[in-house]
């Protein structure tokens, strides 16, 4: 934290001068025990014994109690490097406030800028941790934590058995983008890295906030909305460092928003696992209609990458995409799965993309990297089951094994896209794609790359158009091997379509299966095919 002049932010000037002093406020260990505001061993019951609580504990570090429910009617407030340990006792809720959001609001300069409905705004570095409480009903974020700009090291957010529920904008918002007044926002772009540690987490019903002044319920998707985006849990992070984090147990449903979205816009990556967890039914985004949103969200610039691995987890019914990763720059896109149910999203079930022109990034050269197993991406109301596509000088390589991408409406089971000078090199073990209403599995390369993929013990019937078509479009070649798999086209349908344009050659093997009628191909494609 500075000395004078200090920084102006909403949290500091809701704190009429408590962020403000005439001498830094050096971090230091928290000192065990409860805030010296209350008798040791005391417990915070009403607003005022719990914001006093609050600023002992940003001079003195310690832990705060808050006991029962309290009603705010402005937010609690703590500025402080020592970092701030929050713990609930008798099914601890903070409930309110519910002032209204000044209209017209300019949230989205700087979202979390009007927020006199936030339950709890946070200014500092030394990271947070909240046990056993529920935040209920706020009109703003249930939690609002920006970091100062000269943040370092890792800032740690660590939450076990919290809910948030109805907030009008987020449940919880952490900036470490964009802060300082409204009308001169104040890039903080910090070089400390974000760890997020979620244990039995939920977050539902929040980001429904009105302001009729800004409504963007008839606005087209390109023209955007300053009044919009207002996801279950987000995380802005920028500068140097990278964000982290271990989800378990965590669910989010119902959000107007994303579910989670984690933005990462610097050097750093963002890598993390998400076990045991739910994503259902969020992305409505009433305020903006046009632009609806996703389950889990993580958008990657810089030079960093991309490392998700998700466990057991169900993504189901979001309004547009269920997992959207998207990496910019010349880091990877990795992403794992085992057990993930990813089905009735509106848009793909899953999609990770690196660098697309069409979103206007440039074509860089990071790969993305695929290990699938069990994996369910059924259903898709009006896209595919599953995209997976690289747009620059890296490739798409990895496995797929006991997945199914089947039932998807309007378009394909499974497509992966390369259009750069890279390749696919892809192996599907017991794969399915049957009854899309596009392709089972299409597979593209319109760059100076090749195509490599095996498909074993597979099946793809029942789809409204060729069952597998792999189309090279460029200088490169085809291998595809087609072992003990079913492919079988409906009526006037191909089963299988390996296309070779330019200079490049193929070679299609078929040792052993079921391809009904015939394979085709176009270009030069030699067909080594044994009952």
């Amino acid at each position: 934290m500075r000395g004078t002049p200090c920084r102006l932010s909403l949290v500091a000037l809701a704190l009429l001068g408590a962020a403000c002093s005439d001498s830094p406020v050096e971090p230091s260990s928290p000192i065990p025990g409860v805030a010296e505001a209350l008798p040791v061993g005391a417990a915070a019951t009403d607003a005022a014994s719990l914001q006093a609580a609050l600023d002992a504990a940003a001079v003195t570090g310690g832990t705060v109690v808050v006991r029962g429910t309290v009603v705010l009617d402005a937010p609690l407030t703590f500025s402080s490097d020592l970092g701030l340990t929050l713990v609930g006792r008798d099914d601890a809720r903070l409930v309110g406030p519910v002032n209204p959001i000044g209209q017209p609001s300019n949230s989205g300069a700087r979202v979390g800028e009007e927020t006199v409905g936030d339950a709890l705004q946070i200014l500092g570095s030394g990271g947070l941790t909240v046990r056993n409480v529920t935040f209920l009903g706020q009109t703003g974020h249930g939690i609002y934590l920006e970091l100062p700009d000269d943040a370092a090291g890792t800032v740690t957010i660590d939450l076990s058995q919290v809910a948030f529920s109805g907030q009008g904008l987020s449940g919880m918002w952490v900036e470490d983008q964009a802060g300082g007044a409204e009308a001169a926002p104040d890039p903080i772009a910090s070089d400390a890295s974000l760890h997020l540690a979620f244990r039995n987490v939920t977050v539902a019903g929040t980001g429904y906030a009105e302001d009729e002044a800004q409504s963007c319920r008839g606005s087209a998707e390109e023209d955007g909305c300053s009044w919009a985006d207002f996801d279950g849990i987000r995380v802005n992070e920028g500068g140097q460092g990278e964000i982290t984090f271990e989800f378990h147990a965590v669910k989010f449903s119902d959000n107007a928003g994303d579910g989670v979205e984690l933005d990462e816009t610097g050097a750093g990556s963002v890598h993390g696992s998400v076990t045991g967890s739910v994503f259902d039914r969020n992305g409505t985004q009433p305020q903006f209609p046009a632009d609806v949103e996703d389950g889990f969200d993580i958008d990657e610039a810089g030079e960093g990458g991309i490392h998700l691995e998700m466990r057991n987890v169900d993504v189901r019914d979001n309004m547009d995409e269920g997992v959207d990763l998207d990496e910019v720059g010349n880091g990877d896109a990795w992403f794992a799965a085992h057990g993930l149910v990813a089905t009735g999203n509106v848009d793909e079930n899953l999609k990770v993309t690196e660098s697309d022109p069409e979103e206007g990034d440039p074509a860089q050269g990071g790969h993305v990297f695929l290990a699938l197993t069990n994996v369910t991406a059924d259903g898709s109301l009006a896209g595919r089951g599953a995209r997976f596509e690289e747009f620059g000088d890296g490739g798409v390589r990895g496995r797929i094994v006991n997945a199914s991408f089947s039932d998807n409406t309007e378009d394909d089971g499974l497509r992966i896209d390369e259009d750069g000078t890279g390749s696919v090199d892809v192996v599907l073990r017991g794969v399915t794609g049957n009854r899309n209403d596009g392709q089972g599995l299409q597979v593209t390369e319109n760059g100076g790359g090749d195509i490599g993929v095996s498909l074993v013990g597979s099946g793809f019937t029942g789809n409204g158009n060729t069952g597998v078509e792999m189309e090279e479009e460029d200088e490169g070649d085809v291998v595809a091997e087609i072992m003990g798999s079913i492919l079988v086209g409906e009526p006037g349908e191909e089963s299988l379509d390996v296309v070779e344009g330019d200079a490049g050659s193929g070679v299609l093997r078929v040792p052993g299966g079921l391809l009904s009628p015939a394979p085709v191909s176009s270009g030069d494609v030699l067909h080594d095919i044994r009952p």
